[in-house]
């Protein structure tokens, strides 16, 4: 796992996507992601949760945050 430190207003390029640190509050960071709509996005919490009762996998909107 790449472990990266940024601080507001800072990003990563991840393939198409760019994550950008838009908040940080105590122990909360807000991360805003643009991508390719073309690109799937999945929150891990629904993956585990889909992959542990064996349920069809459902793709959820994620709301994104400009830069």
């Amino acid at each position: 796992m790449l472990v990266l430190t940024r601080g507001v207003d800072e990003a990563i390029i991840v393939g198409d996507s760019i994550v950008r640190v838009v908040e940080i509050q105590e122990q909360t960071v807000r991360l805003g992601i643009a991508s390719p709509h073309t690109n799937p996005r999945y929150r891990e919490i629904t993956l585990r949760r889909d992959s542990e009762s064996d349920s069809v996998l459902l793709e959820l909107p994620v709301a994104l945050a400009a830069p």
